[in-house]
């Protein structure tokens, strides 16, 4: 009995992904027609999903850039505040308004990266919530293929591709851009 059941939960997953398989070459199939300089010449050669975009995982990476970003502007009002009680300390010495300039441009730029570290710290606070998240969001494959190149030869080529959770085509390029599901 236990291998019966074992035997169908192998067809099935089979069936499923070769279902799934044949949505992404289909899409992408599509996405050439439209796209290459010669979509008659297009012939497949491989297709592999290399990373399952993950709701949890992706708010994670998001959390951390936040984090890097908070901590660049952090550094720059440092610099501002020294160059803005610099430029103040040095329009009382030299009795010159020719330092207002400076003491401005330091100010604006101290509010400027204070309101962008508030923005990244509430982002932070709604991806802390989608952290625990196992829902799929989508994928990311590396496909392999041949397509004339300009001359009328055949040329292999790579792309990385990127479907959302049903399999529809989101982006196709040279690298993963997995901004698209902020």
């Amino acid at each position: 009995m236990k291998k019966i059941i074992l035997g169908l939960a192998i067809a099935i997953s089979l069936m499923s992904c070769s279902g799934n398989e044949s949505k992404m070459k289909s899409e992408i199939k599509s996405y050439l027609d439209k796209n290459a300089k010669d979509p008659k010449s297009y012939e497949f050669v491989d297709l592999k999903i290399i990373d399952t975009v993950v709701n949890g995982k992706l708010a994670q990476e998001r959390i951390s850039e936040n984090d890097t970003l908070i901590s660049n502007n952090l550094k720059s009002i440092e610099t501002n505040k020294i160059t803005l009680r610099k430029a103040e300390s040095d329009k009382v010495k030299y009795n010159d308004s020719s330092f207002d300039e400076f003491i401005d441009g330091a100010k604006a730029d101290i509010e400027t990266a204070e309101a962008i570290i508030k923005n990244h710290k509430n982002d932070n606070e709604k991806y802390k919530k989608l952290l625990k998240s196992k829902e799929v969001l989508g994928y990311v494959a590396i496909h392999n293929y041949r397509l004339k190149n300009g001359f009328g030869a055949l040329d292999i080529d790579k792309s990385y591709v990127v479907f959302d959770k049903d399999f529809k085509l989101l982006t196709f390029g040279e690298d993963t851009d997995l901004s698209i599901f902020k």
